[in-house]
């Protein structure tokens, strides 16, 4: 489906949601569930790992928010992390910190001193973050 055709859809499953329709959507589109599901659940071979609203399952990651972080030292980026207290997970070959709190990019550069930090990128917990939780969860 092109992007025209997919927002034309989403706008069709918003407009039945407003007339109090049911609409049970099945998609590894994980911003497409997270955008428009009151109610979300998380399938894994085959087997329903977790069910609940946003809220609920964004209660699953240990953080509050997270950081994608860069370093010239990614190795010693991940040790100060972890000595500090925050929670670290590798996505797609980068490394994120969970963080308990929300920091500005200042406090958490200065957290992270003496690194030498390339970039910060503070966000919400995703639903691909939740789910990636589940399921690292599961297989170890």
């Amino acid at each position: 489906m092109d992007v025209e055709a997919r927002f034309q859809m989403w706008e069709s499953i918003r407009a039945l949601k407003v007339e109090g329709v049911t609409v049970m959507l099945t998609t590894h589109l994980m911003d497409e569930a997270e955008t428009l599901c009151d109610r979300i659940a998380i399938l894994h071979e085959g087997k329903i790992e977790a069910l609940g609203t946003m809220d609920e399952l964004r209660a699953i990651v240990p953080a509050v928010e997270m950081a994608e972080v860069e370093c010239s030292d990614m190795p010693a980026l991940k040790r100060r992390a972890e000595a500090i207290g925050f929670s670290t997970r590798v996505y797609a070959g980068r490394l994120t910190l969970l963080l308990p709190e929300r920091f500005t990019i200042r406090d958490l550069i200065e957290r992270l001193a003496p690194l030498e930090i390339r970039s910060v990128r503070l966000r919400a917990v995703s639903l691909s973050d939740v789910f990636l939780e589940i399921i690292s969860t599961s297989i170890a």
